[in-house]
């Protein structure tokens, strides 16, 4: 008889967790999750269940850590909720900040390129020297 092997890695940004051998996947992510947040004291990312990633993962850039609007201590507090709601969408997804403090997210684009050309083009039109905080569900290197 061949035994369950669910499994789910999630990441913060100091840490991560996995589960495996686990009875539905349901139950490996939830306990990778609560396992990640209770070592990290974060919020934390699932990045795959059963080998299979859950997120795109930036290729064009350098990331530091996993991003989630929600609860991104760089981004004002009236921010947050604003993109929060546009991440919500599609992937690819990416997040531009202007030099005078203003955020410009995008969701749904066809590419990684494409979102990171859309959220740059957005924040130029009302800022200046833009410069990209996040693709999808990662900080890149600034």
């Amino acid at each position: 008889m061949r035994l369950p092997n669910h499994r789910a890695l999630a990441i913060a940004r100091d840490g991560h967790a996995s589960t495996g051998g686990k009875d539905s996947p349901e139950e490996a992510i939830r306990l990778a999750l609560e396992w990640c947040a209770d070592s990290t004291q974060r919020e934390c990312l699932l990045l795959s269940v059963n080998g299979l990633l859950t997120v795109e993962i930036p290729k064009s850039r350098s990331v530091t850590r996993p991003f989630l609007p929600s609860t991104d201590a760089t981004i004002p507090a009236d921010e947050r909720e604003r993109i929060a709601k546009i991440y919500q969408g599609k992937e690819w997804r990416a997040l531009a900040r202007g030099k005078k403090g203003s955020w410009h997210a995008v969701a749904a684009a066809p590419s990684e390129t494409a979102a990171v050309e859309a959220a740059l083009n957005l924040c130029t039109q009302s800022d200046d020297d833009c410069r990209l905080h996040a693709i999808g569900n990662f900080r890149t290197v600034e």
